[in-house]
């Protein structure tokens, strides 16, 4: 595709179900290639996609070369997982993408590591003095001291093993003895916010769209809600840069309101559920994303979105305008 006599071609991987994301780069003036590891009739963002690939399991030696292979023939210029699940595979061949022209829109893998393993993400933010949940490892725990309920977590936030709150020494037991390679976290309780933050290859924030997360429980549903950017949320913004991340990524934090601190839950590259509201409410991510790809500087966002939106979410997205603002 030929916008204003440059062709924009991208490929995501892990598509699956994330069609509002390939709709709105496709209307932004994108080519959008995607892959997974099923058929494309069983995966329902490949209908939406220029072109669709079946690609080897993520685990298979020759993953990251089958995606390599469709950015020859596409002409991708750049690459961006929509899912976790094969970051470090494609990031061991990132030298490889590079020379052949192609753009991995991920962060250096020492930084990966930072961010996806839960106690080197605690270290690292007691390290920068980033207020956080407390963390231990099973290690150096005596059960019968704690202050319960706690969250037991997975160490690895790639891996499947779901979050569990633990009400008690027995239920933390059993827990245990189901995943050894895990986490103990107090528990914080507030006002849940998302930040998505872009950041150009310098690891600059271009641009930050607070997001406010009300949960239902009893429907199992989120409404998301823009917010309009202050001093806490730039400063809380600062730590994409301490991390050096580059490209998509977002930061979760809770804000108290008994002491009126907020604490960092987690700080991970790539989209957040909550950027399809981001998107929605204005062009931002498409003209950094065309910026990467030609290698030009990205200008700081101007505030040029809609901030009177907010986005229910149940399996698909919905949006609505506000009427109190």
């Amino acid at each position: 595709m030929l916008v204003n006599g440059i062709m924009y071609s991208i490929l995501f991987t892990n598509v699956g179900k994330h069609c509002e994301i390939i709709q709105y780069f496709k209307s932004n003036g994108f080519r959008v290639t995607g892959t997974d590891i099923y058929q494309d009739n069983s995966i329902p963002a490949s209908s939406c996609c220029d072109s669709y690939y079946r690609i080897p399991f993520y685990k298979d030696k020759s993953y990251a070369a089958a995606i390599l292979d469709i950015c020859l023939a596409e002409d991708v210029k750049l690459v961006f997982p929509l899912s976790h699940n094969d970051i470090f595979i494609i990031d061991e061949q990132r030298d490889i993408f590079r020379k052949s022209g192609v753009f991995l829109l991920l962060p250096e893998r020492d930084i990966l590591l930072k961010c996806m393993n839960l106690w080197e993400r605690f270290i690292a933010f007691r390290h920068l003095s980033v207020p956080t949940p407390q963390t231990w490892l099973p290690s150096q725990i005596s059960i019968s001291k704690f202050d319960y309920p706690l969250y037991f977590k997975s160490i690895d936030s790639l891996s499947q093993y779901p979050n569990q709150i633990v009400k008690n020494a027995r239920e933390l037991n059993f827990f245990l003895s189901e995943c050894k390679a895990s986490v103990i976290q107090e528990i914080i309780t507030g006002k849940e916010y998302v930040i998505n933050i872009l950041s150009d290859i310098r690891g600059r924030v271009v641009s930050l769209y607070p997001v406010n997360v009300n949960i239902r429980k009893t429907s199992n549903t989120r409404i998301f809600t823009l917010e309009k950017s202050n001093d806490i949320f730039r400063k809380i913004s600062d730590i994409a840069v301490l991390f050096e991340l580059t490209g998509p990524s977002s930061i979760k934090f809770i804000y108290n309101e008994e002491n009126e601190k907020s604490y960092i839950i987690s700080i991970k590259p790539g989209f957040d559920n909550s950027v399809l509201l981001t998107m929605k409410a204005g062009p931002f991510y498409a003209k950094a994303f065309k910026s990467f790809i030609k290698g030009w500087d990205i200008l700081p966002n101007a505030d040029d979105h809609n901030l009177n939106m907010s986005m229910f979410f149940y399996e698909k997205p919905f949006f609505y305008q506000n009427k109190n603002k």
